[in-house]
């Protein structure tokens, strides 16, 4: 069930890159600045990239992965009655 999550949010966070190249572009030039040439980022490397961490979660925040909310039940007692 991990997995359905993290893809979800991985899938989620690509498609606001492809709708956002601008963003794309901020984070590329934050990551090859912080990072040498075939290095990839570390949970380390997180306080040096925050465009990057931003963006993240900005793109979780629009597209949760699970439901925030429940529905209220019809058998629910209502007030006033």
């Amino acid at each position: 069930m991990l997995f359905a999550k993290t893809s979800t949010t991985l899938a989620s966070f690509i498609a606001t890159m492809l709708l956002h190249p601008e963003e794309q572009k901020k984070i590329q030039a934050e990551l090859d600045d912080v990072l040498h040439y075939g290095v990839l980022p570390e949970f380390k490397d997180r306080d040096s990239l925050p465009i990057l961490d931003a963006a993240w979660r900005e793109s979780i925040r629009l597209h949760p992965s699970t439901p925030l909310g429940t529905m209220p039940s019809a058998h629910s007692p209502s007030f006033g009655e």
